[in-house]
């Protein structure tokens, strides 16, 4: 195991021929290469990531902080509200010219059939400011934002965004809480049971 992959980042799945086959989640972990020129900037370490995710800095090779990591959430948020990357091209070369120089589209015109709610749409996009300083300086104030956009439009529920028990318990009883029940009372699912129930909703599609 590659000594910068935590445990956590890998999930063990079952091969066809039932041997157990190591997945790796990380997005951070993927090391590009794409003709000569990537290949050296790859070799003194300067961009290692996934370009859709990228923050300027990080395909620059400067030095990276927290905001950084908020600029990558943003771009995984575009991703999930709107079905699209925030940038893209036909080469990772591409997509990192596109982080450095362009705009991205705002999410509310980028997916108009999707309704996104605008004061959702320019939270994403303020997480994707070039300018580490003009994004967000700290995750629990991303996180603020959120709740706060969210409780404005009355959606239920948020104060669990607030509190980690609740992602605990969840964790714990997926099963119970889909059931109503106390979810500390259920034990985590199975891998055999979770495979068992990805090959139910397979078979209904």
């Amino acid at each position: 195991v590659h000594r910068d992959i935590k445990p956590e980042n890998i999930m063990i799945t079952r091969a066809r021929d039932d041997s157990d086959f190591a997945k790796v989640l990380d997005f951070g972990l993927a090391k590009l290469r794409e003709g000569s020129e990537l290949n050296e900037l790859t070799s003194q370490g300067a961009i290692v990531g996934t370009p859709y995710f990228m923050s300027p800095e990080q395909v620059r090779g400067d030095e990276v902080d927290a905001r950084s990591d908020i600029y990558s959430l943003g771009a995984v948020m575009y991703r999930a509200l709107t079905g699209h990357y925030a940038f893209n091209g036909p080469t990772p070369m591409a997509v990192f010219a596109k982080h450095l120089t362009e705009e991205p589209i705002h999410v509310s015109e980028r997916a108009p059939e999707r309704n996104i709610p605008l004061g959702m749409a320019d939270i994403v996009m303020r997480t994707l400011t070039k300018d580490p300083d003009g994004r967000f300086q700290r995750i629990e104030d991303l996180q603020s934002a959120i709740v706060a956009e969210l409780a404005e439009l009355g959606t239920s529920g948020i104060e669990s965004l607030l509190d980690s028990n609740v992602m605990k318990n969840l964790a714990a009883g997926p099963v119970a809480v889909a059931q109503g029940t106390d979810p500390v009372a259920g034990p985590a699912a199975t891998r055999d049971e979770v495979e068992a129930y990805e090959r139910t909703l397979r078979r209904r599609r």
